[in-house]
């Protein structure tokens, strides 16, 4: 790593240097939206029309993108070559995370039971546990799977509603990122050790510190598009928490939540500098971490929706919904 590169997050996914980066995932996301490698397994999807099935492969594909480049950095890292399959195994264990997720959250702001066994049982968790099951039921490592994902629940699962519970728009910078490190970089070190298990490996800690830095990366990314949400719905969000205790700076977010249509990584830098430069700071830290150089890439495609400004970022302030700084 160069050390030009180093402490600039922002360096590879802006200016004239972002055209690395942007031909990877147009070439990458082309190849998966046209072979769709990882189709296999997936439950089935229903659509209204051929403009919903395009739209929902297009995204796919840019989706499938960064998990290929999750695997070629395992890959990397352990000097190994992981069974074709991978890749759609990885897609399943998210869809179904993603699916708990959403059934999570639905049940917080219904004020319903959180009881992990209660929230499991969900009809659309079933949906994709039952498709990871069926891709899983070829495999004979699917016991050691299932043992593992498990133990991991449940050493997690309280902690995790603990934190979850806590995370409001009051809470502390520190604290929101301290449950950062646990949630988003646990959750690919547990990715990281669900394909070595697959592929009969053992995953060593500093593999595992690899995914769990590059983790936060992608959460940070996520916490920068999506500001303008989670100041709105008063959710915990690493950058307004850290623009929060500069007040100044606080003033001049709520007005450019009502005001303008985007906030990209340089309206960030003009004017919200000395949040903006420990926000950068904390993610340099991460992603210098990150050596190997597809799960550098793989962060690099997770920043660029947020040096630009994500789409959730635009479709927030559209709304001009109540912004609480």
């Amino acid at each position: 790593m160069g050390s030009s590169e180093a402490g600039n997050p922002w360096r590879r996914v802006s200016g004239v240097r972002q055209v690395v980066p942007l031909t990877v995932l147009v070439c990458h996301a082309m190849w998966h939206w046209i072979v769709r490698p990882y189709k296999a397994g997936r439950p089935a999807r229903r659509f209204s029309g051929l403009w919903s099935r395009m739209r929902s492969s297009a995204g796919s594909a840019v989706y499938d993108t960064v998990i290929n480049h999750f695997i070629k950095g395992y890959a990397e890292l352990t000097h190994s070559r992981p069974r074709p399959e991978t890749g759609a195994l990885v897609i399943l264990l998210y869809r179904l995370m993603a699916a708990f997720d959403d059934e999570y959250e639905r049940r917080i702001q219904a004020g319903g039971s959180m009881g992990f066994d209660d929230v499991f049982a969900a009809d659309q968790v079933q949906d994709h546990l039952r498709a990871l099951s069926a891709f899983l039921a070829a495999y004979e490592e699917r016991q050691a799977i299932r043992e593992f994902l498990e133990t991991y629940t449940a050493e997690n699962y309280d902690r995790y509603l603990a934190l979850t519970r806590s995370a409001d728009s009051d809470v502390s910078a520190e604290s929101h990122l301290a449950m950062i490190e646990l949630d988003s970089g646990g959750f690919l070190v547990c990715t990281a050790q669900v394909i070595a298990i697959f592929n009969g490996h053992r995953v060593s800690p500093e593999v595992q510190a690899q995914f769990a830095h590059l983790g936060v990366v992608g959460k940070l990314a996520d916490d920068m598009v999506d500001v303008w949400a989670d100041m709105r719905e008063g959710a915990a969000n690493a950058l307004a928490g850290m623009v929060r205790s500069t007040p100044d700076e606080a003033r001049t977010l709520s007005d450019q939540a009502l005001q303008r249509r985007r906030a990209s990584y340089r309206w960030w830098k003009k004017h919200c500098p000395t949040s903006f430069a420990r926000f950068t700071k904390v993610l340099a830290h991460h992603r210098d971490e990150v050596t190997s150089r597809s799960l550098r890439l793989a962060g690099d495609l997770m920043l660029l929706p947020a040096a630009w400004g994500g789409p959730e970022t635009r479709k927030a302030q559209s709304e001009r919904a109540e912004i609480r700084v």
